[in-house]
């Protein structure tokens, strides 16, 4: 396994940060991300009021970065960092940080295994990539520094494993791409078929790919997104940044999952799909605006009946 950085705590009253914003409580973090990022210790951005139980029940939150005005109704024993701009102010905090090196990982030399076979006009990464006993990486495929691929697992032809994460932020009035620090995780057995892309985590996570996962070809991954054991994605899909797919999922083809959602466990996505809310786990939904498929179904037949009469 790659091993990522020395957990090394920031205080909010570190030089390379501090002239930022303004402190109201002295605290510290190990990590940096949204209040949905898997980390302990974390600096978070605090904008919008109905986040404010979250930012209060997450123990896993450490500082916070937000307005006076909701400054004021926080009660947790955590470092608070005040700023007219709290998510901008957090990105400057982690470019700051990042810029810095703070967020790089530990430079490893690349492991292949011996059984492993790798095109030779595949591109790997001389550090901080790790690749199983029995897998494959075919012609012209891409794996990226932070990216970990299990064993019996195979990268089809032109796969980008471990590329930027499309995360735009707005920085002084000028957009930039967000720079990332995190990783792939590719578990064993899994198949990627070919020009498929999989975007590294943002700031110090993992996009993570479970066990015996097969997704088709031209398929797009988005940062942070889990996807669970045994799953199946078809071709043309996108899954946005931070989607959660459970265990054995099936996405149909051209599908588009928005960010942040839950696909729930042995749920099905149908063809050509835009899933905008949740989906429980067994559920089925169709359509654009995806909705349970038996309400497609019944609001499809009414339709025809409509035109017949």
């Amino acid at each position: 396994m790659t091993k990522f950085r020395k957990e090394t705590p920031v205080h909010l009253a570190d030089h390379r940060i501090s002239h930022l914003f303004q402190i109201v409580k002295q605290g510290f973090f190990l990590h940096i991300g949204k209040i949905e990022d898997r980390a302990d210790k974390k600096c978070v951005p605090l904008s919008d009021p109905k986040y404010l139980h979250l930012a209060e029940s997450d123990e896993s939150i450490s500082t916070i970065i937000t307005t006076p005005r909701l400054a004021q109704c926080i009660n947790r024993p955590v470092g608070i960092a005040v700023s007219d701009n709290p998510y901008e102010t957090f990105c400057k905090v982690y470019i700051a940080l990042f810029q810095d090196g703070l967020f790089s990982s530990r430079a490893e030399p690349t492991k292949i295994a011996e059984s492993a076979k790798v095109d030779p006009t595949a591109y790997i990464a001389p550090l901080n990539v790790t690749i199983g006993a029995g897998s494959q990486v075919m012609r012209n495929a891409s794996i990226r520094a932070n990216t970990e691929i299990g064993q019996n697992c195979m990268i089809g032809e032109n796969c980008v494993i471990g590329g930027e994460g499309f995360q735009v932020v707005t920085i002084d009035g000028s957009q930039q791409l967000l720079p990332q620090a995190g990783g792939v995780v590719i578990g064993n057995n899994s198949s990627v078929l070919p020009n498929t892309t999989i975007a590294r985590a943002s700031f110090c996570g993992r996009t993570e790919i479970g066990e015996r996962v097969t997704i088709d070809s031209n398929v797009h991954i988005g940062h942070d997104a889990i996807v669970g054991d045994s799953s199946l994605i078809a071709s043309g899909t996108v899954l946005s940044g931070r989607v959660h797919v459970g265990e054995k999922v099936v996405i149909g083809p051209n599908a588009t999952i928005s960010n942040g959602l839950n696909l729930g466990d042995s749920s099905i996505i149908t063809l050509g799909s835009v899933v905008v809310r949740n989906v429980k786990p067994g559920g089925r939904v169709t359509g654009n605006f995806a909705i349970p498929h038996l309400d497609f179904l019944k609001s499809f037949s009414k339709k025809i009946v409509r035109q017949l009469d």
